[in-house]
């Protein structure tokens, strides 16, 4: 799964092509792309997506830790690129915490393209997500998740941490 680029997706569908455990992701993160000059001087967070399944686009939140990405958690987006339903173009956002009436405390990313009210909220499936980001702490099966596990601690993470910046969202 080592593409390092921001949209080159992959497919997860078999054994042979299993998410990475989140140190194996670590290393590819910051041996990769996302440590190139432009993307790490301004961004707080980062979505590296993994790959595609049936239940959904999978990938890593992480944040800058001592210069370097630290992943601490999952991500989960809708399985297709459709504009204001399916995952959101890659690219660097702004954003700020947000309290939703219904999903409580998000992050809510701005200039999106073809897309508006993209959230970064709690969520473990993928009929949770209709083009935001769903983040966890863990997924129920590492070789191909089906859903999220301990959604509320990383998006009360993210709400408690990260008041406003820019997040990177791209391919491993």
């Amino acid at each position: 799964m080592e593409n390092n680029t921001l949209e080159n997706p992959n497919s997860i569908s078999s054994e042979s092509e299993e998410m990475l455990s989140m140190d194996e992701a670590e290393k590819v993160i910051n041996e990769g792309y996302f440590m190139t000059k432009e993307l790490v001087s301004n961004p707080n967070l980062l979505v590296a997506r993994a790959g595609l399944n049936e239940h959904g686009l999978w990938g890593y939140i992480c944040r800058i830790e001592n210069g370097k990405w630290k992943s601490f958690g999952y991500t989960l987006e809708p399985t297709k690129n459709i504009p204001e339903k399916g995952y959101i173009p890659h690219g660097v956002y702004k954003f700020k915490k947000w309290d939703s009436p219904k999903l409580k405390k998000t992050l809510r990313l701005y200039s999106v393209p073809n897309f508006t009210n993209v959230l970064v909220h709690v969520g473990n499936k993928k009929d949770d997500t209709r083009g935001c980001i769903l983040a966890a702490k863990s997924v129920d099966n590492i070789k191909v998740p089906t859903r999220l596990v301990t959604s509320r601690d990383v998006t009360d993470y993210l709400y408690n941490n990260f008041s406003n910046g820019q997040i990177v969202v791209g391919w491993l």
